[in-house]
């Protein structure tokens, strides 16, 4: 799937400024499709620690079907989903880096605790 860079700063990155978006957006040139359609072979998220940033202004996967991953993810594992919830678009680590980068800091601390 190719994206439209004016469209998709508009969604995607819906917490910037339209031609930040747009700049944002042209980082992207394609995504996968076989991602939705294929069948899934393994669940890896029911077997590792999970971290999940749930965005609350997302504008392409919006809090309700977030927490409906959230909630399926957390059915099947053996881990509690580590949920971190904040004010940003579909794609925080462009708006809020700075945020990204704390939970990966927490996430790695998590991973070196356990012996990882």
């Amino acid at each position: 799937m190719y994206l439209e860079h004016q469209e998709s700063a508009d969604s995607n990155f819906s917490d910037l400024p339209h031609e930040q978006g747009v700049e944002e957006s042209k980082k992207f040139s394609m995504h996968s499709v076989s991602s939705y359609a294929s069948e899934l072979s393994y669940a890896g998220y029911w077997s590792v620690p999970l971290a999940y940033i749930k965005t609350t202004l997302d504008k392409v996967v919006p809090p309700e079907g977030q927490q409906g991953m959230i909630d399926f993810v957390s059915q099947g594992g053996e881990y509690k989903v580590d949920v971190h919830e904040f004010a940003s678009g579909h794609n925080p680590h462009a708006s809020q880096p700075e945020n990204i980068g704390k939970i990966l800091v927490k996430a790695v601390e998590g991973l070196l605790a356990r012996g990882a």
